[in-house]
């Protein structure tokens, strides 16, 4: 009887020890995936904040060309054409949740991230002096989700797994303004090179060979589709859509969009708004590297009045300058 209950003890502990086994694989390849997570250029968040509060148009430590990101619209205060404004984004908080699914049977593993963001925005107007007329502090709170593919490495030198694919990044503050989709074109074509739209968010993997890619000085046309539920701030379309690019606060810049009918803008606030951009350099030292895109849309209403909350929407993805 002795000897029975001895091997019931023994085998008991041998299951146990089996369990703690497949935990801890499991442990560590989370591990090594939150590893990437941190680090892989293609899925980092970078680029979010702004250095100060800068113009809506501007350039900072980025190798750029003549006639960049500074082809369409003003940045002018309703109804005075005497004042401009200036907006900058900060996160006072970041927390990051994943959800795992790890397939190790067949080398695939998926990431559903959530970030939550606490931040302020600050936007302030200033005379032709540049001289302070007017400021507010508006906090906010924004929810970004973003899946990512792993893929088992079959480089024995690398790391085990790889990032293979992500989807694009997206997140709200608010629930006025939101963007319905957007496309890359040269600047007098009708095709798209690029196009996303509100049904790929969370369904459409780009793989990591073929993110949008721009060689140094060429032109491209953006155009971006919006909605707004209103009520709208009554001046001009209703929104603004801007795009914030970059590696860091420090290395990037951020291009405002018209709706003005003007120019490669077909039609006046129609919500399809667009901007001619020439595409900025690597870097000094670099044939190439990857960069990150936020194309925003964002309520007249938060920008203009004092006691608008903030509603916004951002989508996020990676994109590459090459040097020709």
């Amino acid at each position: 009887m002795k000897i029975f209950n001895y091997a019931l003890i023994g085998l008991g502990l041998f299951l146990i020890g089996c369990d703690t086994t497949s935990t801890n694989e499991t442990t560590d390849v989370q591990n090594e995936l939150s590893v990437l997570l941190d680090n892989d250029e293609l899925i980092a968040f970078v680029g979010f904040e702004d250095d100060g509060t800068p113009d809506l148009d501007y350039t900072s430590g980025i190798e750029e060309d003549g006639g960049f990101g500074r082809i369409m619209a003003d940045t002018l205060w309703p109804n005075n054409d005497d004042y401009r404004i200036r907006l900058g984004r900060t996160k006072d908080s970041l927390s990051r949740e994943v959800q795992w699914d790890i397939d190790e049977d067949n080398g695939i593993a998926f990431a559903h991230i959530t970030r939550t963001v606490f931040g302020k925005l600050r936007i302030i107007a200033i005379d032709s002096n540049h001289a302070v007329v007017d400021s507010f502090v508006k906090p906010f709170e924004s929810l970004f989700n973003q899946s990512v593919r792993f893929i088992q490495n079959d480089d024995e030198n690398g790391r085990p797994w790889i990032v293979d694919a992500f989807t694009i990044g997206n997140g709200k503050m608010g629930d006025k303004v939101s963007i319905q989709q957007f496309a890359v074109y040269q600047p007098d074509s009708a095709n798209p090179l690029y196009s996303f739209n509100t049904n790929d968010l969370g369904n459409v993997y780009i793989s990591r060979d073929s993110i949008p890619s721009f060689t140094f000085r060429t032109p491209v046309r953006f155009e971006v589709s919006v909605s707004n539920t209103g009520p709208e701030f009554p001046y001009r379309s209703g929104e603004a859509v801007l795009l914030k690019y970059g590696r860091s606060r420090h290395e990037g810049g951020r291009s405002k969009f018209s709706d003005s009918g003007t120019g490669f803008d077909a039609i006046a606030n129609d919500n399809i708004f667009t901007n001619v951009w020439r595409i900025h350099g690597p870097g000094q030292g670099h044939q190439r590297r990857v960069f990150m895109a936020w194309f925003e849309v964002i309520d007249f209403g938060t920008l203009y009045a004092e006691d608008e909350a903030v509603h916004s929407e951002m989508w996020r993805i990676p994109y590459r300058s090459v040097r020709p």
